[in-house]
């Protein structure tokens, strides 16, 4: 049965006369049929905005990006929507509302995060576990998580802080601390509100301010997001294996991502100690490669604090509470930013002693 609510009267919704920017960029929440299939833009975006009324009577402007299955993202997609928000942040938009697949929705989020930081924008995305609309007539599913997903979106468009936000299953979160946790379940997401940099990095400014940012963040960008298609930065997940295997697997990483390279490691960033992979670890840090240490366990982050990861401290770049795409996305802004690997790392050590990011006990779950 649909879950009856309460009649809203236009004059309780949320709304700025501000137009708000609207970025599709397909995902389950604008697709239909058997199998599920992303829709045009031109057939969905009439439809979604019929529906966007229900939650505020704020005016909205399309911005026309190419819509794709989110599992088809690659790093170089992210330049085209950072460009357009900062293209449309230039023009006076400071709210943009992202439509994403979830697949790939809490890598997107971090990027943006990172490479918007310094801004007053206000960025949320979303996606569904089903989509909006069903039927062969494409009418609103009642059923559908969608709907509440967009309500959820708009509200934290409108009421939370600046900063680039998730919004998922009637909760939202700083986007670098989001990752995906249920490939069904529409509770898909899971992220906390206690975010470092960049979150803090974006904060009300003047009008003075504004302008000075706005005008240059386009040209900026143009010049350091090409970057992205060049990059060769990867992951290794570890399992027990024998030490001569972890050894090989770990050579041929960093033979194959020479710019960064995120190791998953087991419980608090445990591995097994070797000559070998510390001669390799030392040789990857030499030659300008960021290796970054993390964990397969989802909640918790890393920790220094057992011999089995002691003899790491030095050679590889820690993670504390950072989820991995948080991870993947700090490595390649920090890869597009600055052309020097002393420079991404000297930042990256920066960024995790930040004052303002709480200590690490604070992060526990």
């Amino acid at each position: 049965m649909p879950r009856a609510t309460a009649p809203v009267s236009v004059t309780d919704l949320p709304a700025t006369t501000e137009p708000l920017g609207l970025i599709h960029l397909g995902g389950t929440l604008g697709s239909a049929g058997q199998p599920l299939q992303v829709l045009p833009s031109g057939q969905f975006i009439p439809r979604l905005l019929a529906v966007l009324p229900r939650f505020t009577q704020s005016p909205w402007q399309v911005i026309d990006l190419p819509v794709m299955d989110s599992s088809q993202l690659q790093p170089q997609d992210w330049h085209p929507l950072a460009q357009a928000i900062a293209s449309h942040y230039a023009q006076g938009i400071q709210r943009f509302l992202i439509i994403h697949g979830t697949d790939t929705l809490a890598y997107t989020a971090a990027f943006l995060a990172e490479c918007l930081a310094g801004t007053d924008l206000h960025v949320v995305i979303t996606g569904s576990q089903l989509p909006l609309l069903a039927g062969l007539d494409l009418l609103p599913d009642p059923d559908s998580d969608a709907a509440d997903n967009l309500r959820t979106a708009i509200s934290t468009l409108l009421a939370r802080p600046p900063g680039v936000w998730v919004s998922f299953n009637e909760e939202s979160w700083p986007a670098q601390t989001v990752q995906k946790i249920h490939s069904r379940d529409r509770s898909a997401f899971a992220g906390h509100r206690r975010a470092g940099y960049p979150a803090v990095s974006y904060k009300p400014l003047s009008q003075r301010q504004r302008d000075m940012v706005a005008h240059d963040l386009p040209d900026k960008l143009a010049q350091w997001l090409p970057a992205l298609t060049t990059l060769r930065i990867g992951t290794l997940y570890l399992s027990p294996q024998p030490l001569v295997t972890l050894e090989t697997m770990l050579e041929q990483a960093l033979n194959l991502y020479p710019d960064g390279l995120v190791i998953l490691a087991y419980g608090l960033g445990n591995l097994p100690e070797s000559s070998r992979l510390k001669h390799l670890l030392r040789t990857a840090k030499s030659n300008g490669t960021l290796v970054a240490l993390a964990t397969q366990t989802p909640y918790g982050g890393t920790e220094m604090r057992y011999a089995a990861g002691s003899w790491l401290d030095g050679l590889v770049l820690p993670t504390a509470r950072m989820t991995l795409p948080a991870i993947i996305a700090r490595l390649h802004w920090l890869g597009c930013r600055y052309a020097q690997a002393g420079e991404r790392r000297r930042r990256w050590t920066t960024i995790l002693n930040d004052e303002r990011i709480l200590p690490r006990e604070e992060f526990r779950v």
